[in-house]
C-alpha cells in the first residue's frame, strides 16, 4: 500500500515560531518531523510514500533527494496551487498504484498499528479513518462512531470537553475513490467530504495510540519526548506488510 503524506500547508498558527520552514520539517529531537512520520510507516510495512508539497516545497525536496529512512522511498508530488487536504490527496493520488492508499496529515502522528484501519475497510467503504482516544477532545472536534465502526456524524471544535474520539488524521481510502474526488479547490476532508459520507459509508478504526499534532507551538514543547517514546517503541516491534 502506498501512502500519500500531505506536506504542503502553509503552517500559518506555528509560522511565527518558524517563520521559514514548512510544518513538517520543523526539527523534533534533531530530526525534521516528517522522517518521524517515515520512521512510523517502515515500522508498518510500508516503502513507498508520495510527498505532497507546495508551501515552500523545494526545502522537502532538497532533503529527501537522498534516502533518509532505510527501506522507504520518497517521491514529491508538488501542488500547482494550495488544493486543501481531499484536493491534494486527488492530485497525488494520479500516482498510486495500489488499489488501497493511505493519506496522512503532514503535521501530526498517532504510530498506531495499521491492522485495525484495514481490517475495517468494506467494499461498500471507501474510506476509513483512524479515530484516537484522547483525554480532551476540545481542542480537535469530536468523531462520533456508532457500535459497528460506522461514523455518524462529527462535533466542531471547543463543542464538547473531556473524552472523546479524534481525527488523526490517517485515512485509508479507495484509490479510484479518491481520484475521482471533485476538482474543486479548495476541497478539505474535514469539512467538504467525510461530513457528508456520515451515517453512511465512511467507517473508523478507533486506537487508544497518544496523538501528537504540531499544528501550534504550545505542543511542540512535548514533540520531542513524544516520538523518542513512541516511534523507537514502534520500530522495536514487528513490520507487517500492507
Amino acid at each position: 500500500m502506498t501512502a500519500i503524506i500531505l506536506a504542503g500547508g502553509l503552517g500559518t498558527r506555528i509560522r511565527a515560531v518558524h517563520p521559514t520552514i514548512p510544518k513538517p520539517m520543523i526539527p523534533i529531537a534533531g530530526r525534521p518531523f516528517l522522517e518521524w512520520q517515515l520512521e512510523w510507516l517502515h515500522t508498518q510495512g510500508i516503502a513507498d510514500v508520495l510527498l505532497s508539497i507546495g508551501y515552500r516545497a523545494e526545502a522537502i525536496v532538497t532533503h529527501f533527494q537522498q534516502p533518509r529512512v532505510i527501506g522507504v522511498t520518497t517521491r514529491c508530488v508538488a501542488e500547482d496551487q494550495p488544493r486543501g487536504t481531499a484536493g491534494a490527496a486527488r492530485v497525488a493520488a494520479q500516482q498510486v498504484a495500489t488499489s488501497w492508499c493511505l493519506v496522512c496529515n503532514g503535521d501530526s502522528l498517532c504510530p498506531a498499528d495499521l491492522a485495525p484501519l484495514c481490517a475495517a475497510a468494506h467494499e461498500d467503504a471507501p474510506a476509513v479513518l483512524l479515530a484516537a482516544r484522547v483525554d480532551d477532545a476540545r481542542d480537535y472536534g469530536t468523531v462520533l462512531v456508532d457500535a459497528a465502526g460506522c461514523v455518524t456524524g462529527f462535533l466542531e471544535k471547543g463543542a464538547a470537553g473531556g473524552p472523546g474520539l479524534v481525527n488523526a488524521g490517517v485515512y485509508r481510502l479507495r484509490t479510484a475513490w479518491l481520484r475521482d474526488l471533485p476538482a474543486t479547490i479548495p476541497l478539505s476532508f474535514e469539512r467538504d467530504i467525510f461530513p457528508h459520507m456520515a451515517h453512511g459509508c465512511l467507517r473508523a478504526a478507533i486506537t487508544t495510540t497518544p496523538f501528537l499534532d504540531i499544528g501550534v507551538p504550545e505542543r511542540l514543547a512535548v514533540a520531542a519526548e513524544f516520538v523518542a517514546g513512541k516511534v523507537a517503541r514502534c520500530k522495536s516491534t514487528k513490520v507487517t506488510k500492507y
